[in-house]
């Protein structure tokens, strides 16, 4: 069993960097790394992080963000673009339509509100 203590997390230009230290440190050797997958998520403690558009700001404290991701067609190899909104939380209103974020997964805030 790992037992760590993570001190920092940073993600900078799709590269994440965290510091810990082993609580017995004397029988592991091999670091955690966390998971990346193709079609551009990032989970650390098991929650995932999205980069995508801010669509809409209409609403107070949401905003609408699409996330487009590339995949490939099983049969015919040609690239598809995927396409999904997320209503996600944004409680200062910083927001606006355009600008590029990056949404993490977390707890039930409302109805559809889980970015």
């Amino acid at each position: 069993m790992r037992i760590i203590t993570i001190q920092n997390v940073l993600l900078i230009d799709n590269t994440i960097e965290i510091s810990f230290t082993y609580l017995n440190s004397h029988s592991f050797q091999n670091p955690i790394i966390p998971k990346s997958f193709g079609n551009g998520a990032i989970f650390i403690d098991s929650k995932k992080i999205l980069t995508g558009m801010v669509v809409s700001d209409k609403s107070d404290k949401t905003v609408i963000v699409k996330v487009e991701r590339r995949s490939r067609h099983p049969i015919y190899e040609k690239v598809i673009k995927r396409r999904k909104k997320y209503i996600t939380h944004d409680e200062n209103n910083d927001f606006k339509v355009g600008d590029m974020v990056k949404i993490r997964e977390t707890i039930p805030i409302s109805k559809t509100k889980r970015w």
